[in-house]
């Protein structure tokens, strides 16, 4: 977004350049929307105008943060903008816009459009369905290493999709998981037979280790029972 192209918005850059956001009123806050993408590049691109060190914004940033806020409403997102433009700062972030949004007291409005989810909508290759795969995430990969997926809207459709986290999501980022962790979450369900656990064991093959000998250590009671129990059937 370094380059301020003209895209198709509300507002051309000659408005964009003079307009000045107003705050809703409580009467007419029922019928506000929340903000489109195409909205918020429109905001992204009234920031750059005045700011010139946001033009260094990256669109990874530029996206992680209409995650952030998409759920607000657009013209609430522009207030929040604008005052913080005119507390003199140099550049901000999108968690600076959250926080102002708070500080303002206004909510996220949940009230999308079919249309406006739909203009922005992935589609989904298993059910051969538009989708924004809302439903999002952290689970392991084949080597236990966290990854951010998003799951597909669709009724009875459980496909799943790497998205981009949000600032909220990575601060909820787990850890990498190993064999000795899920050895140990294993024995934790205790209605679980020998054979369903070779089953989810075998899951796991590529997890790194771990301190498996010491968890190993940990669950030989309720290993050597499922052995004892199997024996003598």
């Amino acid at each position: 977004m370094s380059d301020l192209e003209k895209i198709n918005t509300g507002l051309s850059l000659e408005e964009l350049a003079t307009y000045k956001p107003k705050q809703v009123l409580s009467r007419d806050r029922e019928n506000l929307v929340a903000m489109t993408k195409a909205q918020w590049i429109e905001i992204v691109q009234w920031i750059q105008m005045r700011m010139p060190e946001t033009q260094k914004w990256a669109d990874i940033n530029i996206e992680v943060w209409f995650r952030d806020l998409q759920e607000y409403a657009y013209e609430d997102v522009f207030v929040a903008v604008e005052s913080l433009y005119k507390e003199g700062r140099t550049s901000f972030q999108g968690s600076h816009i959250v926080s102002r949004l708070n500080d303002m007291a206004v909510d996220p409005v949940r009230n999308i459009r079919k249309e406006q989810s739909m203009a922005g909508a992935d589609f989904c290759q298993s059910c051969e369905q538009p989708s924004e795969f809302m439903w999002r995430y952290w689970i392991s990969d084949k080597n236990g290493n966290p990854i951010f997926v998003g799951r597909c809207d669709t009724d009875g459709c459980d496909n799943e999709v790497k998205r981009i986290p949000t600032e909220a999501d990575l601060e909820l980022k787990p850890a990498s998981v190993t064999k000795a962790d899920m050895l140990k979450g294993m024995y934790v369900v205790k209605n679980l037979n020998l054979d369903m656990r070779k089953k989810i064991w075998a899951q796991f093959k590529d997890y790194p280790d771990g301190n498996l000998m010491e968890a190993v250590g940990d669950v030989i009671p309720d290993f050597m029972t499922d052995y004892e129990v199997n024996d003598t059937k």
